[in-house]
């Protein structure tokens, strides 16, 4: 018998409500982050949302741009694993501690 009540994740997901813009070939869109890991983020968007599969820049203020791709959009959800360097990745994980320890 299969437990479905632990959920399976790669990487801890930590709640974080803030807005944050990325950019895909469809155009630029505008979301609020709800959760965030090293493996990427969820999003919550108004209006159209892009394709899975499309690659998006998100640009973090104070940071810069981080690549990522479209791995699922329902609703009004949208989820963004990062794909960039991890050397990239690594240096937004410590902005982001950096950024959150004195919040």
């Amino acid at each position: 018998m299969t437990d479905f009540s632990v959920e399976k994740r790669l990487f801890e997901r930590n709640d974080a409500f803030s807005t944050i813009r990325f950019l895909t070939p469809a155009g630029e869109m505008e979301g609020v982050i709800e959760d965030f890991s090293i493996g990427g983020l969820g999003v919550r968007v108004d209006g159209p949302l892009p394709h899975v599969g499309l690659q998006a820049t998100i640009l973090f203020p104070e940071f810069g741009g981080i690549l990522s791709e479209v791995v699922h959009a329902t609703g009004n959800q949208v989820g963004l694993r990062f794909t960039d360097t991890p050397e990239r990745i690594g240096e937004l994980m410590h902005a982001v501690k950096k950024r959150t320890a004195f919040s």
